[in-house]
């Protein structure tokens, strides 16, 4: 069956009929799967999209020489944003202080990013919340079933249609009061664990930072140092982040580097050397070392080379996301966040679930349900066990290469580089499955897992963490421009 037709229709751009459960309807009592009828997209999103953007500063010289200034800018809007899910940003608001110290060899500068959710709410919430708010999905799925198998008069037995048709009667129908009216209620209802599909965010975050140019105090070498400070401060009531009701999560990082500049061989040969470190609250220190050598072959041709580090701290989004979104439940990689759902070690692989389930369907299908037994033993050595690890920073490791300089009387200009580089522990969203019971742990745990997933009893999660192996990149980049007459250039950008 395909279509409106199929039971367990699920559509695109259509949210609510993701709710799906097994009904023993079919011959001899066999499940079969059936959605509850979704809302399209159209009628629950508002696809109109406007900003208003306003900002100002103040500037003082304190000197000749200091300038200080304060700037504020303040921002709001709606429009629909994809991601997990379609959300809408309704009168979506972020704004940022910013106070500043500028001279001519150091500036300090410490601001403040607040963002409000506003009326943004999430699409596929609305609508799953929106369902079960007229009717319970047991009441729902109960009325399915009834009026399959023929308990209802008036009602053709054996009829999907029919079937869902009696099960949606009183459902709001777009364009209504009553659909207007609901709609507006669990939209504006903030906290997924409150029964709304509205985003209760006020996260902020502060930084101030610094930097200092040695040149009047270091002679023989270019010298500058400099250091940063934030703090996060994730605020959503439990609608995105693992953070409790007026619970808020803080946690700071801070960094410091220095970088040094010289030029040698009758200033033909620049060489710059650079080390950072950075410490997360949740994270022990890293150093990054940068290495980088520009040589002059003649007055407008130069060679260059660098050997960058670098890593990447997990996002806080990456570390304390905790959003059910119906189908799965997204998690980020902390210990706080995944402990309290017993993942590690009693999950497995998304594919080899389906690689399992199909398989089993298909014994079935081959020698009847009295082969149920059988067909979860002998293929439940198809589940991949996935050994999870809390997520940790991403390293990368750059080499690069390249060529620059000016040809045909300095009107073609060209820059020829290539570059090869390294990622360790990449950071990346995993989907996996965690069965009611059983684990991964021995072979009686597996087997238990297995008739688990067969029954249906278990849950999807997707969770951050860091991806096994390196990934490897490289490539080469040319970039050329060509000085025409009366002021007109030509180049490929």
């Amino acid at each position: 069956m395909h279509g409106l037709n199929n039971p367990s229709y699920d559509g695109l751009n259509v949210y609510g009929d993701e709710v799906a459960t097994a009904l023993p309807i079919g011959a001899g009592g066999t499940p079969v799967f059936v959605s509850r009828t979704g809302y399209d997209e159209k009628d629950l999103m508002d696809y109109n999209t406007h900003f208003v953007k306003m900002d100002g500063s103040l500037h003082w010289k304190l000197t000749d020489k200091i300038e200080a200034s304060y700037t504020y800018k303040y921002s709001i809007g709606t429009t629909v944003l994809q991601s997990a899910n379609r959300y809408s940003l309704n009168d979506f608001t972020l704004s940022q202080q910013k106070f500043q110290i500028d001279a001519p060899n150091f500036f300090i500068r410490t601001y403040t990013n607040a963002e409000n959710a506003g009326k943004t709410y999430d699409s596929r919430f609305l609508a799953i919340y929106m369902n079960n708010a007229w009717k319970s999905n047991e009441q729902w799925f109960t009325d399915y079933a009834y009026a399959y198998l023929g308990y209802i008069p008036d009602v053709t037995p054996g009829d999907h249609a029919a079937a869902r048709g009696f099960a949606d009667l009183g459902r709001p129908v777009p364009g209504t009061d009553a659909f207007n009216e609901l709609k507006t209620t669990i939209a504006t209802t903030k906290g997924f664990q409150n029964g709304g599909a509205g985003f209760d965010d006020q996260t902020k975050m502060y930084n101030a930072e610094t930097q200092y140019n040695f040149s009047n105090q270091i002679k023989f070498v270019e010298l500058i140092a400099g250091g940063s400070y934030r703090t996060y401060n994730l605020k959503s009531n439990g609608s995105l982040f693992a953070d409790g009701n007026d619970n808020p999560i803080s946690f700071n990082e801070y960094g410091m580097y220095t970088q040094a500049s010289k030029k040698v061989f009758a200033q033909r040969l620049k060489l710059t050397a650079s080390v950072r470190f950075d410490k997360s609250e949740n994270y022990k220190g890293e150093f990054s070392p940068r290495f980088a050598a520009v040589y002059a072959l003649g007055k407008d041709n130069f060679v260059r080379a660098s050997y960058q580090t670098a890593f990447r701290m997990p996002t806080a989004q990456d570390q304390f996301i905790n959003v059910d979104l119906g189908f799965i439940r997204v998690l980020g990689g902390m210990p706080s966040v995944i402990d309290p759902y017993d993942i590690k070690e009693k999950v497995f692989s998304i594919e080899s679930v389906t690689e399992f389930g199909n398989a089993v369907t298909e014994y079935i299908n081959q020698y009847g349900m009295d082969s149920a037994v059988s067909a979860v033993e002998n293929n439940k050595s198809k589940l991949v066990a996935v050994d999870y690890n809390y997520v940790k920073p991403e390293h990368v490791q750059s080499f690069e290469l390249g060529y620059r300089g000016l040809l045909l009387n300095n009107d073609f200009y060209y820059d020829l580089s290539g570059y090869y580089t390294i990622n360790h522990d990449f950071i990346g969203l995993y989907n996996v499955i965690r069965p009611d019971a059983g684990s991964a742990a021995n072979a009686d745990s597996v087997t238990s897992a297995a008739y688990s997933i067969a029954n249906g009893d278990y849950k999807p999660y997707q969770v951050t963490t860091n991806l096994n192996g390196d990934v490897h990149s490289y490539g080469i980049a040319l970039g050329m421009s060509y000085n025409l007459p009366k002021n007109f250039v030509l180049t490929d950008r």
